[in-house]
């Protein structure tokens, strides 16, 4: 499967993206290489071209499941009760700072937390872990944008 897994995100990642989702896949180490060959697949569907059943053939549709769940889909619309539960939670008001934006991550993490999917739970963690650790491209939005969520994420740092 790991040698497929490569294959597959080589195909598809610039050297970057692969950099990030290999410093993910080895965040992971001790989970299971299940998991680790979820966290190097995290982005594909979000960020590439490549397509369900290419990840399916690899990983199986339990896999496929998770990765779906890791793809933060900006379209899907959140329901104004939530919307404004998540605002209200988090103190954020008409004039903050790409709100909508804020919001929708928000609950993209949130319902990560609430699936019940171990194996996305674990990549999304170390995930964020790994954009914390890049302080060159961890600018004052995506702090604004990460703080919110890294307690649900049971990540202790502050930023």
């Amino acid at each position: 499967m790991l040698a497929k897994a490569v294959d597959l995100a080589h195909k598809y990642y610039d050297e970057k993206a692969f950099e990030h989702a290999g410093s993910v896949y080895k965040l992971l180490d001790g989970k299971g290489v299940f998991t680790q060959v979820i966290g190097l697949f995290h982005d594909l569907l979000e960020d590439t071209q490549c397509s369900e059943e290419e990840i399916k053939s690899v990983v199986g549709a339990s896999g496929l499941a998770s990765v779906k769940r890791l793809t933060c889909d900006k379209s899907k619309p959140i329901d104004e009760k939530r919307y404004k539960a998540v605002c209200d939670k988090n103190k954020w008001s008409e004039t903050t700072y790409r709100k909508d934006d804020l919001v929708k991550y928000y609950a993209y993490v949130e319902d990560i937390v609430n699936s019940g999917d171990k194996v996305a739970f674990e990549v999304k963690r170390a995930d964020m872990l790994d954009h914390l650790s890049r302080k060159g491209t961890l600018n004052e939005w995506l702090k604004a944008k990460y703080r919110p969520v890294l307690p649900m994420l049971k990540i202790d740092e502050q930023i």
